[in-house]
């Protein structure tokens, strides 16, 4: 078995995927390729599930970057700013 993939969220895995018509020996296997005795097999997502995925994905890039530009001291209020006086958290 030959596999390779481009998953960017582990449920990803599985979805798409190619089937070789060959014995499991290497030079088979690239013969079988050569020859196109190969059959893409792919189960689309739901419209939910592919912009869940797609909003991760974004998220998890875009996030971070984010927040290594805010000054961690930006993250907390300032005593008395929006607190009850005399509480600091």
């Amino acid at each position: 078995m030959v596999g390779n993939g481009d998953v960017h969220r582990l449920e990803q895995l599985g979805s798409t995927y190619s089937l070789v018509d060959a014995e499991p020996d290497a030079d088979a296997i690239c013969a079988a390729i050569a020859a196109g005795r190969v059959q893409v097999v792919a189960r689309p997502l739901s419209m939910f599930t592919a912009a869940r995925l797609m909003t991760a994905l974004v998220a998890s890039t875009v996030l971070p970057h984010v927040a290594a530009e805010i000054a961690p001291s930006r993250l907390r209020p300032e005593p008395g700013i929006g607190l009850p006086e005399g509480r600091l958290t």
